[in-house]
């Protein structure tokens, strides 16, 4: 089999993160860290977003709901020190040996106090948006908030599915494993027919992991290099053609355990690709996240560079 590449898998059985991602976050949503310290963090967003909601209506000047007002500037100072804290609670979730509080409640302030930027950052805008910086800002704000919360989705789904697909080995027990059984595969189909031996031989040399992060993302990790069809089919159609005949003795008992051993090698390989695919899913959200997240800190800047020369 052709191989690439692939990163090293976690110890037998444990679903891996991507580097840099706290233990407590990888164990998902079913954990806690949404409901930290009885949902303090949900409570404190709630209040800021009814506190926002509240002012907003009930302010009312002469021009009208602008981001320039002394509420528009309030806003906007609120939305300011959220990212920056946020950014900041991105960094501190990466550092286990800090004291200062625990992985579990700045994940859980990330988390809502992410979503209350939102409503604090349109009502600082007073609904006005256009072609400029500062609707640029706000576009980049949704998108890192809209990209965490696929992380939250992701962090409570994969790693349980991770763990059940791997059945207690790892990645490179599993290429082990595909290795060993593409040599007992060829050497039992030898014994079978010089014809065997070569159909045989073609699909295993037309198998194939790619590295791309797009293949692994739809589910194509593990490709077949065949204008004919995928494994699956690979797998019939040699199967297929091994029953036929008349086979008896010592030749049927081979063609019967080769069934079986190909049989076994598309089942490594359908596991193989689900953990390449499930492991992709869950870094995919980092890969778009943190740089959304610099590109908004670039646009904020702008935008309140703006703000103080022009306004």
């Amino acid at each position: 089999m052709s191989t690439s590449t692939v990163s090293p898998s976690p110890p037998s059985g444990v679903a891996a993160a991507p580097a840099g991602t706290p233990p407590s976050l990888s164990r998902g949503v079913h954990d806690g860290f949404l409901g930290h310290a009885d949902f303090r963090w949900l409570k404190l967003a709630l209040l800021l977003c009814a506190a926002s909601t509240l002012a907003y209506w009930r302010h009312a000047p002469v021009a009208g709901a602008n981001g320039g007002t002394w509420l528009g500037y309030t806003l906007g100072g609120i939305g300011t020190a959220l990212i920056l804290a946020l950014s900041a609670l991105g960094i501190r979730r990466r550092r286990y040996s800090s004291r200062l509080g625990t992985v579990r409640g700045w994940t859980s302030a990330h988390v809502w106090l992410g979503l209350a930027l939102v409503l604090v950052g349109t009502l600082h805008s007073a609904f006005e948006f256009g072609w400029n910086i500062h609707t640029l800002a706000w576009l980049l704000m949704l998108l890192v908030v809209l990209s965490g919360l696929y992380g939250v989705v992701a962090y409570s789904r994969y790693p349980a599915l991770i763990t059940a697909n791997r059945a207690g080995k790892s990645r490179d027990q599993w290429l082990i494993d595909l290795d060993e059984a593409d040599e007992r595969v060829l050497s039992l189909a030898s014994a079978v027919d010089r014809e065997t031996h070569l159909l045989v031989l073609r699909a295993i040399e037309a198998t194939a992991i790619s590295n791309r992060m797009r293949d692994h993302l739809r589910g194509r990790a593990v490709q077949v290099r065949a204008a004919n069809g995928g494994a699956g089919t690979m797998l019939e159609r040699i199967t297929a053609q091994l029953a036929t005949g008349r086979r008896t003795g010592d030749d049927a008992r081979r063609v019967a355990e080769l069934i079986d051993l190909l049989a076994r090698r598309h089942s490594l390989l359908t596991r193989l690709g689900r953990d390449l695919a499930f492991h992709a899913r869950m870094r995919v959200w980092l890969m778009l996240h943190v740089p959304m997240t610099l590109a908004l800190l670039a646009a904020l800047t702008g935008h309140i560079v703006s703000v103080f020369l022009y306004w």
